[in-house]
């Protein structure tokens, strides 16, 4: 929808009938190629009282779930949409989106509700916030062999899946629309003590900085303030005034893109890397793991700070044991009627619901736990290096544009122009790709010396010898009998 924009230079007249408090600090355009600043939060000290904050934004201003309850109650139509979509109203991110989406239609026009400050200030919001989402298709192409690209895919099928379950109320609104204001969350959205996960009018202009400048908290009276951070060399007049996104918990290199939409220029390393994982597609037993298994079945690759790296990935572990190392799955029936998968690992039953760690507990505890090492760690190389593989063919693929178009041939003119790439998302994944291939050649490197001690380890040397004993000695294929004990392939149908 077309909601006409607000300048940055009204933010002051819209400021002072708000209670909204400014003391040496100035929102101002900064703009920028290729990364685009947009507004930004600026120092002016003429204006600036040191025993105050920055900036102080009333708690009735500050967009969170109990805001939005009390808006509800005197907006009959912020009521009704609220009520419409259900359990997606119930959380923070739903109903902060929600929320928006009303007020961008009053904004534009094209739905009823209340005209209140957060209908103005939402015109001086970016009309485009360039997250990975909102990438054309050419620059989603880029994403190829990052850990962005699962990611985003995923993030596309759960904004549609949400959108429809509630589209028939809002026939004034698009799927692009609904993608927009969950744009406009990642990337604005704080979480501020005693009000949880929030939108800050004024405050949401800050950048992040890694060397920040400035921080935000919540004073006795609950209101969002922003004040200079202690022992910071003193500030001159213009400079940006910046926060720190991240916390406590540095995000990783995609995390930041996938939210924010850019990389910091001081960031020299990826950090760390999430890639899916799944049951091998050979394994009869693949889908039931993938279904008894609750939390993410993902490997995360990090690194530990002495330019090393290491893993973490629960779910391998249960994708390389199978029967003969003790692993069943029995279907049982409740009394309501319903089916459940039973998981049992040498008679001891698993709730990989509650402690999902169980096997793997199991595993070390056992005398083979080398050999289940050397299968996790062997699954998670070829999957890194399949990744890594498939990253270096898109490099390959934009290296031979690069040279084409410098030479004059290749795509025609009008082709070029549909496959032209915009500043930041070229530039911000240009930088990724960068950072995501060193950290997975460096965890190829990890798994490689790994796999090396592993087979080193008498336990393991025994294994192998045993199965290639097995496997050079025939079998009387006929003496194999197919059991009926519910083992194998589970149908879970």
């Amino acid at each position: 929808m077309k909601i006409p924009q607000l300048p940055s230079p009204a933010l002051p007249q819209y400021i002072h009938f708000q209670p909204i408090t400014l003391n040496g600090l100035s929102p101002m355009h900064l703009g920028g190629s290729p990364i685009d600043l947009g507004i930004s939060l600026i120092y002016t000290s003429a204006e600036h009282a040191p025993e105050h904050p920055l900036l102080r934004v009333s708690p009735s201003q500050i967009l969170s779930r109990s805001t939005i309850e009390a808006f509800s109650k005197s907006d009959r139509h912020l009521h009704d949409l609220l009520q419409t979509t259900g359990p997606l109203a119930h959380t923070p991110r739903g109903a902060t989106m929600i929320f928006l989406l009303q007020r961008m239609g009053t904004a534009a026009g094209v739905v009823a509700g209340e005209r209140d400050g957060w209908s103005q200030y939402i015109r001086f919001l970016p009309h485009l916030v360039l997250l990975p989402t909102t990438y054309t298709l050419p620059e989603r192409k880029l994403l190829t062999g990052t850990s962005l690209e699962p990611a985003v895919s995923s993030k596309f099928r759960a904004l549609t899946q949400e959108f429809d379950s509630f589209r028939a109320a809002v026939p004034w609104a698009t799927l692009q629309d609904w993608i927009h204001v969950d744009s406009l969350f990642r990337s604005r959205s704080l979480e501020l003590p005693s009000h949880g996960t929030s939108l800050v009018p004024i405050l949401d202009f800050a950048n992040h900085a890694e060397d920040a400048n400035a921080f935000f908290a919540v004073n006795d009276e609950g209101e969002a303030t922003l004040d200079l951070r202690p022992g910071i060399p003193p500030l001159k007049d213009g400079d940006e005034v910046t926060i720190d996104y991240s916390g406590d918990d540095p995000k990783s290199a995609a995390e930041l893109v996938f939210s924010y939409g850019f990389l910091p220029a001081t960031l020299s390393s990826a950090r760390s890397l999430t890639l899916p994982l799944y049951a091998s597609d050979d394994d009869p037993l693949g889908r039931a793991k993938e279904t008894v298994w609750t939390t993410q079945r993902c490997v995360k690759i990090f690194e530990t700070g002495d330019d090393s790296v290491d893993w973490e990935a629960g779910f391998v572990y249960l994708s390389v044991v199978n029967e003969e190392d003790g692993l069943f799955f029995h279907v049982l029936q409740t009394m309501e009627g319903e089916r459940k998968l039973q998981v049992l690992f040498k008679d001891e039953e698993l709730d990989l619901r509650g402690n999902p760690r169980r096997l793997e507990e199991l595993l070390r505890a056992g005398d083979m736990w080398g050999v289940f090492q050397l299968r996790a760690v062997a699954t998670l190389k070829e999957l890194v290096e399949k990744q890594l593989g498939r990253l270096l063919a898109v490099n390959d693929e934009l290296e031979q544009e690069a040279a084409e178009r410098a030479m004059g041939v290749g795509k025609k003119e009008e082709e070029e122009e549909e496959e032209d790439y915009r500043p930041q998302p070229l530039s911000v994944i240009t930088a990724l790709r960068e950072l995501e291939e060193t950290l997975m050649l460096k965890a190829v490197d990890m798994f490689e010396k790994q796999q090396a001690t592993l087979l080193s380890h008498p336990t393991v040397q025994t294994y192998l010898a045993q199965m290639q004993q097995q496997q050079e000695s025939p079998k009387d294929q006929n003496t194999i009998i197919a059991n009926d004990e519910g083992y194998g392939e589970i149908d879970l149908s």
